[in-house]
């Protein structure tokens, strides 16, 4: 991740969840970190991506989760946390980076899983799981938000 002249990225993460109330989570391939003494590879996160400046966040989830998953959210509910949730990359040339996510719910329905054009250089497995599997998972440096998130959304 480079340096963006400030200590803070802006994200749009999207709790994907069908009609049964699983949610999509991926497994992550990359290493998302310019440390490489810190690595946060192979691990599980919810759909996400980078907002771009003067982007509304719910265009910048629409986007990302398109590019990811080929999947197109405009018609589909979605609910936004009005306040972000944050995690931090650790690096020990420069300081921390923290990552402002911008939650969203997003109930799609009974989701046509052969019409996904998944990124492989984003996405090494897509997971169905149940809000309360979501804590038994190796989420990295993600974890406490995700269960912040998970628990503002009142999903466990």
């Amino acid at each position: 991740m480079a340096k963006l002249g400030k200590d803070y990225r802006n994200t749009a993460l999207g709790l994907l969840r069908r009609k049964d109330g699983k949610l999509l989570i991926i497994l992550n391939p990359r290493n998302n970190s310019l440390d490489k003494s810190f690595v946060d590879k192979n691990t599980y996160k919810f759909p996400q991506g980078g907002i771009e400046e003067n982007e509304d966040p719910n265009k910048a989830l629409i986007r990302e989760i398109n590019e990811e998953l080929g999947i197109d959210l405009k018609e589909f509910k979605k609910e936004m946390l009005t306040n972000h949730i944050s995690y931090w990359f650790k690096n020990k040339k420069l300081p921390d980076f923290e990552i402002r996510l911008h939650a969203f719910l997003v109930d799609i329905g009974d989701l046509d899983e052969t019409n996904l054009k998944v990124d492989c250089e984003e996405v090494a497995e897509l997971r169905w799981v149940s809000p309360n599997e979501v804590q038994d998972l190796d989420l990295g440096i993600r974890y406490h938000a995700y269960m912040s998130i998970l628990r503002r959304f009142n999903l466990i």
